[in-house]
């Protein structure tokens, strides 16, 4: 009598579709991760990460911010340049910056000069982010913040703060606010007391019912923009906004294996008053 294959549990099986549908599409990089071969696999993977960009990701993002109010009028090269300048201009020592420089401009994780680009546009007074990490994402919120000269970022991650934002230049932590614990603890009582919230970006947990359960949270709380990165993680945000009269929404593929989602409230994009 045959055994029962084991089932993976939901979320687990719906990470595994992107990565089953990237390997359908590049079967060379799958076939050198397969073998192992990292070092082949690395030097793959910069050649497909810049090709996809320079021929279709950064046109993507462009058309899809367009589509929702956050047109780029010079287009997103420029934007990248401006978050450069921003972040070497409040410090004493390029050299010391040049790490954070690298990893925000990278073609490889385009969705940080987005984030910079709307929060310029936005001008929200305050900004909350699940998921710091190193801290790319901070650095965008940030350095926009810096350039409008307003605004107040809170980042949350089950981290404790020493292990967390280390790309973060320290003349840029005097908008930095950062809590340690489980999001889904901490967001109702923070959109409650640092609020109105400008805008929201989830990147923490990218299983659907973390995901449902942050855009809940941030709906409630009445945020008029919320970003998501790697929603190719399953169909949590195409569900959630979908079902949702009010909202319009994008799915920008800015990288051959990630998306970053971006929904309004109401359609289209505005500028918040200071």
């Amino acid at each position: 009598m045959g055994t029962t294959p084991p089932v993976l549990p939901k979320d687990r099986q719906s990470a595994l579709i992107p990565r089953i549908s990237t390997a359908l599409r590049y079967p060379r990089g799958a076939f050198l991760s397969a073998l192992g071969r990292r070092e082949q696999w690395r030097q793959w993977n910069e050649i497909t990460s810049d090709r996809y960009y320079e021929r279709l990701g950064r046109h993507r993002i462009e058309v899809d911010l367009a589509a929702l109010g956050l047109g780029l009028e010079h287009g997103l090269d420029f934007v990248v340049e401006e978050l450069r300048r921003e972040v070497l201009s409040g410090s004493s020592n390029p050299t010391a910056v040049q790490p954070t420089i690298d990893a925000i401009t990278s073609q490889k994780a385009a969705f940080v000069p987005i984030l910079f680009h709307i929060v310029r546009r936005l001008r929200p007074k305050v900004v909350v982010e699940t998921g710091v990490d190193t801290g790319r994402s901070a650095v965008a919120i940030l350095a926009a913040m810096n350039a409008n000269g307003l605004g107040d970022l809170y980042s949350v991650d089950v981290l404790p703060s020493t292990e967390v934002g280390g790309l973060i230049p320290g003349y840029l932590k005097m908008r930095w606010h950062f809590r340690s614990g489980h999001a889904s603890n901490l967001l109702n009582d923070l959109f409650a007391t640092v609020g109105p919230v400008g805008i929201f970006f989830h990147d923490s947990l990218h299983t659907k019912a973390n995901m449902l359960k942050e855009f809940r949270a941030a709906h409630s709380a009445n945020v008029p923009t919320i970003l998501a990165d790697n929603v190719e993680f399953g169909n949590a945000f195409r569900q959630f906004f979908g079902s949702l009269d009010d909202w319009a929404f994008r799915e920008i593929r800015y990288h051959y294996r990630q998306i970053l989602g971006l929904a309004i409230r109401g359609g289209t994009a505005y500028a918040h008053p200071n």
